[in-house]
């Protein structure tokens, strides 16, 4: 039965408000309530929200080395006629699939604050209704994979997997069905990285099309395989504008190598799966690693990792995962004394890693880049791998720092060349904005500094000057940067830290880190507590990256926290303040108290 505005004229909404992705406007939802009569009575009722908004797509061209014949391929959104930079992840339902209502918003809620607008799943083609909410309400895009990922690989023994081709096309139409209404879903997706046999590939395609004309089929995310010689079916929707295949992969690396990877086109323009590990804060380690507290294989080469941390991540095969971050670590701040120190270790590695990789796909947006999507953005159970939260919510400074590199307006400085460049994905021009570079030297004094005026087109980015990588630097020095309006607000901040010699950060586990004068406010509003929490350093050192947190009447640390920011550096003189909202169910219905970790 199809129902039109000729039958029913309250189906024609003239100029609507338009649903959005995060940062690009509102996600405006209307509400509509369907009956049946027969009889003269009602047979059945349905009401849902959904939202109105047009999803067009088209593809970047660009030439590897000016190479006409060698062309590489970027897909792009444009919602409601905008152009949107996608920038986001990949996640996982729970292991058990115990997830409530308020976790499941608590964890979009967490998404969307880190500025995150794309997001999909290899693991979940079949979510409860309460997920797609979420999503509409925060303006999170979502990609639908129907088929779990590797489960069929052209050219092997599961290719033709699932048998029911019958069950597997019922599955699809479905999920079609049920999710179709939701404005948050922008592609249906057929597999992650792996592809159907042609008899299923067919089915799938034709299924999607009878159903749904309004948004882009995509077969398969990413390919590896000899197309021509295994499926030369696929050859008539390539390209399809997005890969995982080749590198950057999934281990650590050093920030300029995403940058120079960007550069080199090939495989980089959608980038949908890259990461590296992310150690988790202690408080949360503890909780799953029974050995976390015990020092007796401190000698070891590898302490404290041991069986327990490999089964919840740290693991690697031909430095596929763990092994270069643990090395990293190592190498940077030197051999821990204890698991807290290793963790704490960690975040420095991780928030510049995380960051870095969105900072490069920044560098050339559209120039190159169309979207990027880390694996991933949280995690099934306790884990010590890709991850910006993790299980228990708990955002580590991966998660702080990658938003800052995801915000609609950013200042970044790309580790590469050191040039400082600023990134509009806004579409609203940013006229007379101000830059402020300065590298600052572990003893406080300024080495460089540099200061301009600029206009920023809407939808680019611009660059502006090249930060001196060699001049009288201290063995570990920072630059710092700020972008204001012309009225002289802030708009984007920035700190980078770097060594100017050896691969040595050994001082930042060991500078006695000064007390900060601090004033916090506490109210109640919503059913959240809020909390303003000013910090000023008055001292003459540098307070470096503070870890704050909500503890409840037991002393525990509280899950999730929304901070406007965490793991704040001041330097001598600097005053900031720093918002949380928490919600009073979970402090316990007593205001909780705020802890800042030195």
């Amino acid at each position: 039965m199809e129902l039109t505005s000729e039958d029913f004229p309250s189906l024609l909404i003239k100029n609507p408000y338009l649903w959005y992705p995060n940062g690009y406007g509102e996600q405006y939802l209307h509400h509509i309530k369907l009956s049946y009569n027969t009889g003269g009575k009602v047979s059945d009722t349905k009401e849902f929200d959904f939202g109105i908004r047009e999803v067009e797509v088209g593809l970047n061209r660009v030439e590897v080395d000016g190479d006409k014949a060698e062309v590489e391929y970027g897909r792009v959104y444009y919602v409601n006629g905008k152009r949107v930079f996608c920038k986001g992840g990949w996640i996982q339902p729970d292991i058990l699939l115990e997830e409530s209502d308020k976790r499941i918003y608590d964890e979009a809620r967490l998404m969307a604050e880190a500025n995150i607008n794309l997001i999909g799943s290899e693991d979940m083609p079949s979510p409860s209704e309460t997920w797609f909410e979420s999503f509409d309400k925060y303006g999170l895009m979502w990609w639908h994979v129907f088929y779990q990922c590797y489960r069929m690989t052209p050219g092997t023994e599961t290719e033709n997997n699932p048998l029911d081709h019958n069950l597997a096309i019922a599955c699809v139409e479905d999920m079609m069905l049920r999710y179709r209404n939701h404005p948050s879903i922008i592609s249906w997706v057929g597999v992650n990285e792996v592809l159907m046999n042609e008899n299923l590939y067919r089915l799938t395609k034709e299924k999607v099309k009878s159903l749904d004309t309004t948004r882009i089929y995509i077969p398969t995310t990413s390919y590896h395989w000899d197309v021509d010689a295994l499926t030369p079916y696929l050859k008539e929707d390539l390209p399809t504008g997005t890969t995982d295949d080749g590198a950057p992969d999934y281990n650590w690396a050093p920030s300029s190598y995403f940058f120079d990877k960007v550069r080199e086109v090939y495989l980089q323009m959608f980038r949908n799966e890259l990461g590296m590990p992310s150690v988790p804060m202690y408080n949360s380690l503890r909780k799953f690693i029974p050995t976390a507290e015990s020092t007796a294989n401190v000698n070891s080469p590898i302490f404290p990792l041991d069986s327990i941390w490999a089964e919840h991540g740290a693991w690697d095969v031909s430095n596929y995962c763990y092994r270069s971050y643990d090395n990293a670590i190592r190498t940077m701040f030197g051999d821990p004394k204890t698991a807290k120190e290793y963790a704490d270790n960690a975040q420095f590695l991780s928030a510049d890693g995380y960051r870095a990789m969105f900072e490069a796909a920044n560098h050339r947006m559209w120039d190159i880049t169309s979207g990027v999507m880390i694996w991933k953005i949280n995690s099934c159970w306790p884990d010590v791998c890709w991850q910006i939260y993790d299980w228990y919510l708990a955002p580590n400074a991966s998660y702080y720092f990658a938003r800052k590199a995801m915000e609609p307006v950013h200042v970044q400085l790309n580790a590469n060349d050191f040039k400082i460049s600023v990134i509009n994905a806004s579409h609203r021009v940013l006229d007379d904005v101000k830059v402020t570079a300065k590298v600052i030297n572990n003893d406080m004094r300024v080495a460089w500094q540099h200061s301009q005026q600029l206009t920023v087109s809407p939808d680019c980015y611009k660059e502006i000057i090249t930060v001196p990588q060699h001049g009288k630097y201290s063995y570990n020095y920072f630059v710092k940067l700020e972008l204001h309006d012309k009225a002289g607000k802030l708009l984007s901040e920035n700190l980078y830290w770097f060594y100017s010699q050896h691969m040595d950060f050994f001082w930042f586990t060991s500078m006695e880190k000064p007390e900060l004068k601090k004033e916090v406010k506490v109210s109640k509003e919503e059913g959240e507590y809020v909390f303003s929490i000013c910090l000023k350093n008055e001292s003459a050192r540098l307070s470096h990256f503070n870890h704050l947190t909500l503890q409840d009447a037991r002393g525990e640390e509280i899950n999730p926290v929304f901070w406007s920011d965490n793991f704040i550096t001041l330097f001598p003189g600097d005053e900031k303040v720093i918002t949380a909202r928490v919600a009073v169910s979970d402090a316990g219905g007593v205001a909780p108290t705020f802890v800042l970790s030195r």
